[in-house]
């Protein structure tokens, strides 16, 4: 299998490129193949993304059954899951787990560095050990010592917001 090569191109805001023309050294044909479908054996070797941020590791790379089930018996009581991530691991998989939160051990707390004024945007996975729907959300107040953010600071937007006409909308995740 192959796959082109392609010219990076960055700019400020989108990242870009195009491929390049195939060269001969890139394309081999193969004609002593001993199976009679006329078809060779490939081994896999390994895929490659561009940038760090298309790659698929960790967060979309899904955990087997027996792999979640390992996680489910080693923590019998605990009903519901929950995963936090930040933006730099996007949670995408809406039938699996990654095999990134059955690895590690379930977090107990979340941190990370934000600038001032800055709009952070970090996600929790939700996972119940049985199925479970409507599920709402309720924020609280962050304090720390004698520093606050209030609850009205955050938003979901996988619950609801504000579409492009100004109007309020709720959704069902």
């Amino acid at each position: 299998m192959y796959y082109m090569p392609f010219t990076y191109k960055s700019g400020r805001v989108n990242v870009w490129g195009s491929y390049d023309s195939p060269q001969k050294r890139h394309c081999q044909k193969i004609h002593d193949s001993k199976r009679p479908d006329g078809l060779i054996n490939a081994t896999f070797i390994e895929i490659e993304p561009r940038t760090e941020f298309q790659s698929m590791a960790p967060m979309q790379i899904p955990a087997s059954y027996a792999e979640v089930q390992t996680m489910l018996d080693a923590h019998p009581t605990k009903q519901l899951f929950l995963f936090p991530e930040d933006r730099l691991f996007s949670i995408r998989m809406k039938d699996r787990l990654p095999l990134h939160w059955t690895e590690n051990e379930i977090p107990t707390k979340f941190q990370a560095k934000i600038q001032p004024g800055e709009d952070f945007s970090f996600q929790v996975g939700i996972f119940p050990r049985n199925f479970a729907e409507n599920i709402t959300l309720q924020f609280s107040d962050l304090i720390s010592g004698n520093d606050k953010i209030p609850s009205s600071n955050f938003r979901c937007f996988n619950f609801g917001g504000i579409d492009y006409w100004g109007n309020s909308f709720t959704m069902k995740p």
